[in-house]
């Protein structure tokens, strides 16, 4: 009886150095990546970095990374997308909400990871077919809340947005939570990245900071922004990293380049065979105040009272300096 229970354990062992031997040795086929930035900014340079990172780490098989920049251009986007169609991209990476759902309108067979973008029940019939995605959206009342928590005695903040679908509900939800805390909130609206300068011309003078959204378009010209608020003598308040690095004060939101990290996970899900519909949804909703001391300083803010709202609101505080290290 004992020799029958070793001949059974040592076909066991067998079996499992069998499987874990055929297990490293599958063969992951190459492939090719499309990943389209809407325009170029630091956050979009986070997001793809994470993207490919992670993508590479995880996928074993070789990946060929096609990244396009579509300039602020409709018509270029299109275009980009097109020209990827010929090209026999295996999967497909738009940045933005946006320039997501023009890649679900026009590709149709193969999947796509939407990443920084939010998901709309219209695309439900997508969702079905061949798709997923990093979901990174604010809450933009937790974040008047915190300037007010941070800056107790703003009463007038200028907020620059574009026309874009996805913003302009934010702005209004901007303008409602500001009532809440005692801030008025003016909007002043940008159609296109040339006339960033002349409406920050516009900004008027009682303004005790300059607030902007997870826009894309606004972000990208965040240094026409930065210059005026200095004239000024006022803080500039964002919603990502990447213009914090580039001169804004602080700003309340998620790290870009883990959105891409994300992304990079799902991506590597579906490259290894699992259906896009059936991977779940990531969605990144840990807020943290990421924070400029120098531009603070400069920007007349008191570095103490921001960490000590960050602390306050159970978010980590992350500054400038740490972020160039990683």
């Amino acid at each position: 009886m004992l020799s029958i229970i070793k001949k059974i354990i040592a076909c066991l062992a067998l079996t499992s150095l069998l499987m874990n031997a055929y297990a490293k040795n599958i063969s992951y086929p190459p492939v090719t990546v499309g990943i389209l930035v809407p325009m170029e900014h630091r956050a979009m340079d986070e997001i793809v970095a994470g993207f490919k990172e992670t993508l590479t780490q995880r996928y074993p098989g070789k990946i060929t990374f096609l990244v396009k920049n579509a300039e602020g251009d409709i018509n270029l986007q299109r275009s980009i997308l097109q020209s990827f169609k010929q090209k026999s991209i295996d999967l497909y990476a738009p940045i933005g909400t946006q320039t997501t759902q023009m890649t679900l309108a026009l590709i149709t067979s193969k999947p796509v990871v939407g990443i920084a973008a939010e998901y709309s029940q219209k695309n439900d019939h997508q969702r079905k077919r061949n798709f997923t995605l990093v979901d990174d959206s604010l809450s933009v009342t937790k974040q008047m809340q915190f300037i007010h928590s941070a800056l107790p005695n703003i009463t007038e903040i200028t907020l620059v947005h574009s026309p874009s679908d996805k913003i302009l509900p934010e702005v209004k939800e901007a303008v409602h939570a500001g009532k809440t805390y005692g801030i008025r909130v003016q909007s002043l609206m940008v159609q296109q990245l040339s006339d960033l300068y002349t409406i920050s011309q516009h900004i008027p003078q009682k303004s005790q900071a300059i607030f902007i959204l997870k826009d894309i378009l606004v972000a990208s010209g965040i240094q026409t922004l930065i210059n005026q608020a200095n004239k000024l003598h006022i803080p500039v308040i964002t919603s990502d990293d990447g213009t914090v690095q580039n001169g804004a004060a602080f700003a309340v939101g998620v790290s870009e380049h883990q959105i891409g990290t994300e992304g990079g996970k799902l991506a590597a899900e579906i490259l290894k065979g699992k259906d896009a519909g059936q991977v779940p949804f990531k969605t990144l909703d840990h807020l943290l105040v990421f924070l400029n001391k120098n531009a603070a300083k400069q920007q007349g803010l008191n570095i103490t009272d921001i960490q000590a709202a960050a602390k306050k609101a159970n978010y980590t505080t992350i500054a400038t300096d740490e972020l160039e290290k990683k």
